[in-house]
Formats: C-alpha cells, sequence, structure tokens
C-alpha cells in the first residue's frame, strides 16, 4: 500500500475539488440574487421536460437538495421550498419552467438554459444590469412585471411569444423588433412615451395603459392585433385604419377629439370615455356587445341601431338627447345619466334588461318617465338595491312607479326615487304644420304597455313616445322634427305641454361636389361642425364611403380619383382643397366646385387651382374665410357672404369686385387682377388690404377704413391718395403710380414706406417717427430734393428681425427716371442711423444745409458777409464764406470748432462752405487739460452706450441738437437709444469737457 504525504494529500483534495466545480459549472444552472433574511422560507417552482429529470437546488451552503417534479403537477405538487443559507441560490437542471416570484430577487442568471421556455419573476427588485437572459435563447414567456427594470433589448430572443414588463416605472421603452413571434406585449403602467413602430407580424394584444405616450404610430406593422389598450395616456390622435382584426379597443382617458373605428368592423368592447370626442360613429361595428363613451367633451349624438348584439352602454355625462334602443334586443346595462335625453324606449328588449341609470337628464318630465315605465321588460337577475336611477330627473318625485306592469317579486325593479303618482299625462291639442318638400304622418302609443302605435292629428298623449313617418321632396332630405321651435334631429319625440306645434323640416342635402382628373392623386383635407356624424365620399366610382372627421382640427384624406365628380355628403366646417404644384406635398388641380346647402361652411381654401375659373357662393352664405387665389375666375359674386372677414382672391381675371355687402371684412387680397374701380365705403373693418398690380385709378372709402394697418396699392393707376384717416397705418406700399404728391403727417405709426416709381419729388416725413424701413427710388428726384428728403427724415428705428441690409432704398439699378443720388447728402440721413443703399459725395447741389450742435459752456454763432446769422438748419449756397463766432462763459475758453468732426484750424479766415456741414464748439476751463479717468472712457454695447467714469456731467444729443440724456455724479452711466449717430459730452471731476461722435448701429 503507498503512503501519501501530508503535502500530496492536500493536492489530492485541491484537485478533485476543482474538477468538480467544472464539471458543476457545465451543468446548465440558474444563479439567483435575493434580499431575503438568512433563514426565510423560500419557494420556486421549477419544471423540467420529464419527471426523470432531477432538480437539485443549493439554497445558499454549498449542499445540493434534490427532487423529481411531474412536469404536469401544478400547485403544491409542484413547488421545492427551502431556506435561504447564502447569499447565491442555484438550481441545477435543464428547467422547461420556472416561476420565481416576490421572492426579492435583485439578479438572475441563466446558464445553458436552452429549453427554458417560461420563465415569471413578478414582483422581486431586478434591474436590467441584474438580469442575464443570454443562457435561455428559447424563451417564449417572460414575465418582469412589479421590478426596478429600465429599457431592455429583446431583440436576441426571437422565440418570444409573450412578454410582460408592466410596472416597471423606469422602462421608457423596449427593443423588440425582429420578434416575429411575439403575441402579446404588456408595457402597461410605466413611463413609456414612444413605442417605436415595428413590425410585428404576430402581436394580438398590445397593453401600452398608464404611460406618458402623446403619439402611436400603428400604421400596417400589426396585421393581426386584436386587443389594444392605450388608456390613461396623453394622445391626442390614433389612426386605427389598418388595424382591421382589432376585437377590443381601450383608449379612455386621454386628449383625443376625433376617433374613427370604421375600419375596425370586428370591434366587440369599445372604451373610449375621458376623451374630448364630440361625436363617435360605430355604426359599421356592429358585432360590439360593450361600448364606453361617457364623460367626454359633449357628444350630442350616438347611433346604436345597428348594434344588435350590445348588452352594456355607458354614455354618461355627454349631450345625447336621442338613443334608439329599437334594436337593442338584448341590453343588460345602460348608463345614460347626465345627458339631454327626454325619453327612452325599451320596447325592443328581450329582457335581458337589469340595470338603467337616467339620473340628472333635465328633459325627462314626469310624463316620459312614466312612459320609459311602460316599457320596460320583467327585470332580468336577482336585485338587492336599486337598480332604475332617474333622481335628478325634473319628473322624478312625480313620477307614476306603478306603470312598471312587467314586474316581479323575486326580480324587481328597485327605484332610488319613488315618484307620488302626481303627474297627468292626459291626450292634449296639438298643432301639426305642414312642409312644402316632404310629408310627415305621426303615430302614437295608446295602450298602457307603450306597445300599441295609431295615428294621430290634432291630439297626443303628454310624454309618450310619438313615432313619425317621413318622405321627402326629391332633391331634399330629413333634417329633424321641430316641436315648439326646438329641433329634434331624429323622428322620434314627445311633447311636454298642451298645444304644442310640430313641424317636419327638409333641407337640400349639403353636399361638396368637386371636379378633378381622373387617376388624379387627390389630398384633401376638412373639419365638420361640432356634433356631426363626419363625411361620405364617392370617389368618382359610385361607392360611398364614410369617414369620421374632426370637428377641431383638420382631418387629411389622401385618395386618387377614381372619376371625374367626387361627391362629399355632409355638413363642412372648413375645407382646404389647396394646390402647390412642383413645390408642396400635393397638387389636387381641381377643374370645378359644386356647393349645395353648406350652410355650416366657415373657411374655404381653392389656392392655384386654376382649372376652377367658375365659383358660385350661394350655397354657403356663412362663410367667414374665402381663399381662391390663382384659380382663373374671371367672375365672382360675394354679395351674399356678409359674415366674410377674409376674402384673398389675388392671381385671377377679375376686372370687378363688389364688396358693398361685405360689412364684417377685416382682410381683402385681391392682387393680380384687371380691377379698375374700388368701393370700399361698407368695409370700415378692414385692417389689411391688398389690391396691388391691378388697373386702378381711384379707391373710393380710403377715409372710412380708420381701422387698416396695412396697405399695398402698388403698380396701378393712382395719381392722388389721401390716407390721412388711417391713423393706424404701420405699412404703406404706393409703388409704381403716377403719384406727385404724399401726406402722411397723420400716419406716424408707420414703420414701412414704398413710394419708389413715383413723381413724387417731395415728402416730409418728420413726424413719422416709428419709420424703419423706406424705398423711394425712381422719382426723379434732384441731388437738392433728396437733401430735403433727408434733412426731413426722422431718426430711424429698428424694425425687429429685419432682414435687409439697407434701409433707406433711393436708387435702383435701371430705371428712366432715376433719383440723383450719387450726387446728394446721403451723410445727412446717415448719420440719422439710416443705411442708405447708396452714398451720394453731395457735389450736386449749390445749396447745403448747416447744423450747429449745442454748447454747454458758450455759444456757436454763424454769420454770412452781410452780417446775417445763419441758424442750424438753415440751407447755405455752396461756396459761402462764413464768419464763426465762439464764445466760452466765463471760466472756460474756446479749445475748437469742429466742421463735420474736423478742427479748424484758423477761426478768423471765414469757412467757405463746400456742402452738408455740422459745426460744434468745444470749450475748456482755464488752461487745464483733459484727463481721462480710464483709458476706454466709454462703449456700446446693444443699443446702450456705457459711460465707464465718475464724471462730474453727462450729456448726449442727436444732430439735431435735441437733448436725449443729461446726467452726472455717478460711478457710470447706461444710456439706451434708437440706432443713430449722436454727440456725448462728457465732464470729468476738474470741469473739464470732452465730445465724441457715436454711432450706434
Amino acid at each position: 500500500m503507498v503512503k501519501l504525504t501530508k503535502l500530496q494529500w492536500l493536492v489530492c483534495f485541491l484537485l478533485a475539488s476543482i474538477l468538480g466545480v467544472q464539471a458543476q459549472t457545465d451543468k446548465p444552472v440558474v444563479t439567483i440574487r435575493t434580499q431575503l433574511e438568512f433563514g426565510s422560507a423560500i419557494t420556486l417552482y421549477p419544471k423540467t421536460e420529464s419527471y426523470d429529470i432531477p432538480i437539485s437546488i443549493d439554497f445558499g451552503d454549498g449542499q445540493l437538495e434534490t427532487k423529481n417534479i411531474d412536469p404536469n403537477a401544478s400547485g403544491y405538487f409542484s413547488k421545492f421550498e427551502g431556506t435561504v443559507k447564502g447569499e447565491e441560490i442555484k438550481i441545477y437542471a435543464p428547467l422547461t419552467k420556472l416561476e420565481a416570484d416576490e421572492l426579492k430577487i435583485t439578479s438572475i442568471k441563466l446558464l445553458q438554459q436552452d429549453k427554458l421556455k417560461y420563465l415569471s419573476l413578478k414582483k422581486n427588485l431586478i434591474t436590467k444590469d441584474q438580469l442575464d437572459l443570454v443562457g435561455a435563447p428559447s424563451l417564449e414567456t417572460l414575465d418582469l412585471s412589479y421590478n426596478k427594470m429600465s429599457s431592455f433589448d429583446f431583440r436576441p430572443f426571437t422565440a418570444l411569444k409573450v412578454l410582460n414588463i408592466s410596472h416597471n416605472e423606469s422602462v421608457g421603452n423596449i427593443l423588440v423588433e425582429g420578434l416575429e413571434k411575439i403575441e402579446t406585449i404588456d408595457l402597461s403602467y410605466c413611463d413609456v412615451s414612444v413605442f417605436y413602430p415595428v413590425r410585428l407580424p404576430n402581436l394580438r394584444s398590445l397593453d401600452l395603459n398608464h404611460n406618458a405616450l402623446m403619439e402611436l404610430e400603428l400604421g400596417d406593422n400589426y396585421p393581426m392585433l386584436s386587443s389594444l389598450n392605450v388608456s390613461k395616456n396623453e394622445l391626442t390622435t390614433l389612426n386605427l385604419s389598418k388595424c382591421t382584426e382589432l376585437a377590443q379597443l381601450n383608449c379612455d382617458s386621454n386628449a383625443m377629439a376625433t376617433l374613427d373605428v370604421s375600419a375596425n368592423v370586428k370591434l366587440v368592447r369599445l372604451n373610449c370615455a375621458v376623451n374630448k370626442l364630440k361625436s363617435l360613429n360605430v355604426s359599421h361595428n356592429t358585432e360590439l356587445t360593450g361600448l364606453s363613451c361617457g364623460f367626454n367633451d359633449g357628444i350630442s349624438a350616438l347611433d346604436i341601431s345597428s348594434l344588435g348584439k350590445l348588452s352594456d352602454l355607458s354614455c354618461e355625462s355627454n349631450k345625447i338627447d336621442f338613443l334608439d334602443l329599437s334594436n337593442a334586443t338584448y341590453l343588460k346595462r345602460l348608463n345614460a345619466s347626465g345627458n339631454e335625453l327626454a325619453f327612452l324606449d325599451f320596447d325592443a328588449n328581450g329582457g335581458s334588461l337589469q340595470f338603467v341609470d337616467v339620473r340628472d337628464n333635465k328633459n325627462m318630465t314626469a310624463c316620459s318617465i312614466n312612459f320609459m315605465f311602460m316599457t320596460l321588460p320583467v327585470h332580468n337577475g336577482r336585485a338587492w338595491s336599486a337598480n332604475l336611477l332617474i333622481k335628478g330627473c325634473p319628473g322624478a318625485e312625480q313620477s307614476d312607479p306603478s306603470k312598471i306592469e312587467m314586474q316581479s317579486e323575486d326580480t324587481p325593479w328597485i327605484l332610488d326615487v319613488r315618484g307620488d303618482q302626481s303627474a297627468t299625462c292626459d291626450q292634449v291639442p296639438i298643432k301639426i304644420i305642414e312642409s312644402k318638400n316632404g310629408t310627415m304622418s305621426l303615430t302614437q302609443s295608446t295602450n298602457k304597455y307603450g306597445q300599441e302605435y295609431r295615428p294621430i292629428t290634432d291630439k297626443a298623449y303628454i310624454g309618450r313616445l310619438i313615432k313619425a313617418e317621413i318622405k321627402a321632396n326629391e332633391g331634399y332630405e330629413f333634417a329633424g322634427i321641430k316641436v315648439n321651435d326646438k329641433l329634434f334631429r331624429h323622428n322620434r319625440f314627445v311633447i311636454s305641454e298642451a298645444n304644442s306645434t310640430i313641424e317636419p323640416v327638409f333641407l337640400l342635402p349639403s353636399i361638396l361636389t368637386l371636379k378633378a382628373k381622373k387617376g388624379h392623386d387627390l389630398s384633401i383635407a376638412f373639419t365638420v361642425p361640432e356634433g356631426s356624424d363626419g363625411l361620405t365620399i364617392d370617389w368618382g366610382d359610385g361607392v360611398r364611403m364614410p369617414y369620421n372627421i374632426s370637428s377641431t382640427s383638420l382631418t387629411r384624406l389622401d385618395h386618387k380619383a377614381l372619376g371625374e365628380t367626387i361627391k362629399i355628403e355632409g355638413e363642412i366646417k372648413h375645407a382646404m382643397l389647396d394646390s402647390y404644384p412642383q413645390v408642396g406635398d400635393f397638387d389636387n388641380d381641381l377643374q370645378g366646385i359644386e356647393i349645395q346647402s353648406q350652410s355650416k361652411l366657415e373657411i374655404l381654401e381653392l389656392f392655384m387651382n386654376p382649372g376652377i375659373k367658375k365659383l358660385d357662393l350661394r350655397g354657403c352664405p356663412n362663410l367667414q374665410e374665402l381663399n381662391c387665389e390663382f384659380c382663373g375666375i374671371e367672375t365672382l359674386d360675394v354679395s351674399n357672404l356678409v359674415e366674410l372677414k377674409t376674402l384673398r382672391c389675388s392671381g385671377n381675371e377679375l376686372r370687378s369686385l363688389d364688396v358693398k355687402n361685405l360689412v364684417n371684412l377685416e382682410d381683402l387680397g385681391i392682387k393680380k387682377n384687371h380691377i379698375s374701380e374700388m368701393d370700399l365705403t361698407a368695409s370700415t373693418k378692414l385692417r389689411k388690404l391688398e389690391v396691388h398690380t391691378n388697373q386702378l385709378s381711384d379707391i373710393k372709402g380710403l377715409d372710412k377704413l380708420t381701422e387698416l394697418e396695412m396697405f399695398n396699392a402698388s403698380f396701378n393707376n393712382l395719381s392722388n391718395i389721401d390716407v390721412s384717416k388711417n391713423g393706424k397705418l404701420t405699412a404703406l406700399y404706393l409703388s409704381g403710380n403716377q403719384l406727385e404728391k404724399l401726406d402722411l403727417t397723420n400716419n406716424t405709426s408707420l414703420v414701412s414706406l414704398h413710394f419708389d416709381r413715383n413723381k413724387i419729388k417731395h415728402l416730409d416725413l418728420s413726424k413719422n417717427i416709428n419709420l424703419g424701413a423706406i424705398h423711394c427710388e425712381s422719382n426723379g428726384m434732384t441731388a437738392c430734393e433728396l437733401n430735403d428728403f433727408y434733412f426731413t427724415l426722422p431718426q430711424h428705428k429698428a424694425i425687429p428681425d429685419y432682414q435687409q441690409n439697407f434701409t433707406l432704398f433711393v436708387k435702383e439699378a435701371e430705371s428712366d427716371s432715376h433719383n440723383q443720388a450719387e450726387k446728394a447728402a446721403s451723410l445727412i440721413a446717415s448719420l440719422k442711423g439710416w443705411k442708405v443703399n447708396y452714398e451720394g459725395d453731395g457735389t450736386g447741389c449749390n445749396e447745403a444745409y448747416i447744423q450747429i450742435l449745442p454748447a454747454e459752456n458758450g455759444a456757436l454763432s454763424l454769420l454770412k458777409s452781410d452780417g446775417g446769422e445763419v441758424k442750424s438748419g438753415d440751407k447755405v449756397k455752396v461756396d459761402t464764406p462764413l464768419t464763426i463766432k465762439a464764445v466760452a462763459n466765463e471760466g472756460f475758453h474756446v479749445k475748437h470748432v469742429r466742421a463735420n468732426g474736423k478742427n479748424i484750424e484758423d477761426l478768423t479766415i471765414p469757412y467757405v462752405l463746400k456742402g452738408f456741414t455740422v459745426f460744434q464748439l468745444i470749450t475748456q476751463q482755464g488752461t487745464a487739460v483733459w484727463v481721462p479717468v480710464e483709458e476706454n472712457i466709454f462703449g456700446i454695447s446693444n443699443h446702450t452706450i456705457l459711460v465707464n467714469c465718475k464724471a462730474q456731467a453727462v450729456s448726449l444729443y442727436d444732430l439735431m441738437g435735441n437733448t436725449i440724456y443729461k446726467g452726472g455724479k455717478e460711478d457710470s452711466y447706461r444710456i439706451e437709444v434708437e440706432p443713430g449717430a449722436y454727440i456725448l459730452q462728457i465732464t470729468n471731476n476738474q470741469n473739464n469737457m470732452r465730445a465724441y461722435k457715436v454711432i450706434v448701429e
């Protein structure tokens, strides 16, 4: 026998341990870490393919506990119990299923678990970084709900069918692209703001409720989707047109103004409550058994007549005034509280009804409540509390519970309010008013159960249902029945008082007909009036297609013209039919339009459809905005559009336009036509007027337009214009006319002025202190006339966001009537802050303006040879010698006299004037020398002059000598000014004064 030393024994032991560990790590294993305390009980539910495959678990102490579990077992027989004995728990087996819920697990790692298909880890503490699923590529079901997960990439797990990552508050999104087998995704109660659209061809259920979605793009990415939950998000729209397999939709508690479910004909349950819907069309959803649409912005009409399978209806807190229950055979529960119902008729119910809530319907009288009682079937099912709720209806207290004839002792109808039976509901006289556009015959229930109807002509029961049989004449359609001036938009109603008048209302149908090119792609957009059911459109092939259209924002419809005539039926509020050939996203190229009975149409946009040529607007008398620019129109009659506020009809072939009835007009654009006369006397509300490029020689009524802010009459034949009454004008365009004079004294709000290409030689703009841009090219002004114009200019005022390099345009490249800008003194304008587009040298005029800047400590005067004094603002002939007289105040002496910024060397010699000149006197106290406090004594920043010294006095003047600012004895100064030229005078503490020329751009 071989004896081993202690060292040899130790080596053998370590080698065996290493080999043992290696053997264990080569096996399929699940490693778990948990925050459960040591000694805590722990229960796992692992399964393998066969009972014969043992499952071994190390609960943390290195010891294995082994058990065989039947893969078909459940509950008690499928669990593996133990006690936490260490930091790590390891499961050794090739698992097919593992449930490890509510164990405070913080991390999990799967190794060689190729057969694992089901993994449930819900209600733990797992984070993204502590989740290692790489070793389980065959996972089909994964539940990570109620953990600490954040966004995660699931793309490697291509076998996934069911994924639940709900109730993880930090999950903003997940990556699932390429998971073609996925059928269910639950991302509810997370923080998802974007769910990226990727194609998931087998996805059947998508749950995104309680997130932060503002939009959701579905498209055709999920062709098998049958269940969608997006409740409690921030969605404003939801396009379901490609989700044709949808059976369940929950989109409550969002902000949607429209919902189109016309393509979702397989819908069984729909919940769209608590949104901003004003209408809901479910006429195509004939499979619906449950509908919840309560608490919206005020759905006024809800047609459920085609929903023969409906069992649950909740439409509370809307504005519904009629519910047609004639096909509601299987209705079990109805909540219609808080609406405007006047009656309900349950006569068609087959006996399934269990619960009715009509509380707070303000039109339900005692008699109409009694009628409802008469139509109720025997209550279906046990009842322990109130199941017939009428509290808050005006007639609840006077109603008669005995009218509930179909009653059972075992399953009774139990009222929340038992009336005192005091209401009188006898027959009373009525008056039927006939219509020339159709016929109406009336019937009413006469027996106590409300099931037998007989003709009525002059008498009717109060509160009982009246049915009307309607026949409209050719070309007309039934619009409703007017009862005592209240219109009911259906053929069933009740009366509430004696001597009620009943009148059928027939109208021409609301139709918009478009003429198009067959095969052409169309892109048109609409809004409809509140409460509308939407539009029906025949795209030219004779097939009428219904569309749900928003009443608050434009709904765009893209479709090919299947014929030359496109027929759009229904009331329209806004029609956008514009074209943008070659520059926009769509070109409708319409060839014509016909408008019939569109009394609700307020906005009509037809821009750039030159094939239209004719436009008859008699069918839309309440139009407020019309844009028919560039439509080839030769005549336009707007005489009936008294509500019109905006009319844009530029770029047509109009030779006249009568607007004398447009008393509400605020914006008129008729540029680029052939109009020679215009009378605006009646349009006193006009704020914007564009009539340029016409043939106008006169515009009548301008003096009435006191609200006018923008006026463009360029390129006409105007020889005279009076805008003295248009005091609010900020922009005036008069280019290319025959004007010789212009008075803008009263137009002090003007910011932009164009009067180029006229014959104006003189214009005083000194009062127009808000001007920031001027075009005066090609008026034939001489240099002298331009100098006069420059001199009367106000200080330039900057225009926010002005894009051009120049603010004063005096000469253009080509013209037969140039201004003599090259020889005018443009410096006069530049010193006022104007940027002139052509700099003149000032040599073209034999007279020059004189400007004398004010002096603080002295006086400066100029004398002609004859002794006459020249004052600031005077004009003097060029080459005139001027004697300069400069006098300093006591204690000061004359230091310099400057002309255009240059010192005059010898004041004893007359100064010979050569052009526009600015004179300035500089004085000095005693013989002291100027000592600046700092080298950089002032600066300019953002229209602010910054003086950085402790001065005795600081003064600022414009070049006209006006005082802009005076101050002193401060450590520093901030002077905010408009762009322009200024003289800054600074006096230091030794009373030494220095002057600076300052240009603020």
